[in-house]
This record gives structure tokens, sequence and C-alpha cells, in this order.
């Protein structure tokens, strides 16, 4: 790995956001990517050619190896869309992969996470709150499970919020709206073809894992840039001036979902 200068993440996360067209957001993520910078988050190198991303996914999750570190908002191959899985998901390489994956989620503190966080550049990711988590209290339990090449089919007019949050994204909360129950079709980890109709807050981290495969990170998703705050503002939100940034919002608590903004 190498560590990118404050200045080189500074424009690399503006590259990223132009092309996502959100300006304002595009501003608030370079400085966050210089303050990422300035305090030692190493980004690793990357290509965009095929064989440089094979390669990198071959180091990043070698089956014997260690759990992987993870990939940060900047990244140019987390930010693209990722390939299906073409291999036996059954083999015991792709298995070893999917075991890795649930530790990295483990490890990192994660709710959910997808296989591109860690640098394997597959269609793949798992989700599931089985013991509570530290950074999402008030999430009710939900139950673990693997997705191996994940279409949405379908989706609720009805919308909800939330304060999301994100392993690669870290230091940042972000007010999303997204639908509030989804239909989801994909392969379990036996390989098996499943199709869910997912609820509350599983189809609020389904829809989050799975614009990972697509390249795109939650920061893309809120609707203004007084919508995203830091951690350390969150945690004082007792403090807070009322209702905001949003009634809804002010409200709600981290793993709560709210129906209004």
């Amino acid at each position: 790995e190498m560590w990118l200068e404050p200045t080189a993440l500074f424009w690399m996360a503006m590259d990223v956001c132009r092309v996502s067209k959100h300006k304002v957001l595009g501003m608030l993520c370079g400085l966050l990517a210089w303050a990422f910078g300035s305090f030692g988050v190493g980004f690793a190198s990357a290509g965009r050619s095929g064989d440089v991303r094979t390669t990198r996914c071959a180091q990043s999750t070698d089956a014997e190896g260690p759990v992987p570190a993870l990939r940060f908002l900047g990244d140019p191959d987390l930010m693209q869309p990722q390939p299906e899985v073409s291999e036996e998901v059954q083999g015991a390489e792709f298995q070893s992969r999917l075991k890795i994956l649930k530790e990295a989620m483990s490890k990192y503190g994660g709710i959910g996470i997808a296989a591109p966080q860690i640098g394997w550049w597959v269609r793949a990711m798992c989700f599931g709150i089985e013991d509570g988590n530290p950074r999402y209290p008030a999430a009710p339990p939900v139950s673990f499970q693997y997705w191996i090449n994940p279409e949405i089919t379908w989706f609720s007019e009805e919308t909800s919020w939330m304060w999301e949050g994100c392993l690669s994204v870290p230091g940042l909360r972000g007010w999303v709206e997204r639908p509030r129950e989804i239909r989801m079709k994909g392969l379990n980890e036996h390989g098996e073809s499943v199709e869910v109709h997912f609820k509350g807050l599983a189809a609020r981290i389904a829809q989050h894992e799975f614009d990972h495969l697509d390249g795109v990170l939650f920061p893309f998703r809120v609707e203004s840039a007084k919508l995203l705050v830091p951690n350390s503002v969150f945690d004082g939100k007792e403090q807070w001036q009322s209702d905001w940034p949003t009634p809804g919002s002010f409200r709600t608590k981290a793993g709560d979902l709210s129906l209004q903004k």
C-alpha cells in the first residue's frame, strides 16, 4: 500500500464527486479527504485495468491471510460498478473469501459489508445484527445473510430516513432517504437462488450494501451538505438546536428509522 498526501486525496475526492454531479457534496467530500489524509488514513494504490484489479483482489482476499484493510472514499476502484461473480459459489476458494468478508464485518464493527470494501472486486455482500452494535445502539436484530449477484427487483414508493454511516467513510453520518421496502433476488452462500421481501432496517442495510456494488457511497445519496455531520457532532445531539438539521433527523437515534424528514 502507499500513503496518499492530503492534496492528492482532496483532488481524488473532488473528481469522484464531480462525477456524481453533487457540487456541494464534492466540496465537503474533498475537505473530508484532506482531513483523512492529514490524520494518516491510508489508501491502497489503485489501477483501473482489469489485470491490476485482479492482482489486488488476489492479494487482498488471500484465503490464508489476515482480514484485508478497508478501502475508503476516494479509492477509484471502490467508486465503480463491480462485475458479477462467475466462479463456482460452492468452491473452496470462494467459500473462504465469504468467510473473510464476514470476519471483516465483525473486525471493523459493521452491520454490513460489501466485497469491494476489502478489495474483493465482485458483486457479493453480507449483513446482519445478531448481538447489537455500538454504532447503531437503537437497531433491532437482523438475521445474518450473504448475497451474491443481488438484484433489486422492486421498491416501494413510500420512503424512510435514517442516520447512515459507512466503514468506508469513517467519522461521518448522513441523513439518507431510501425506499421503505424492497424485493431482492440473488444467490445465497450455497449458490441457491433466493428472493426476499425486505422491510424496515433490513431493507435499509440491503440497499446501502447494494449501492457499494455499483460504486455508490452514502454521501452521494444525501439531499444537501447540511445533512452530513461528523460523528463527534452526532454524538452530542442533545446539544443541537431544536429540529436541526431537520425535525426527523433531530429526533432519530442511530439505528432507528424515521418516516419524517
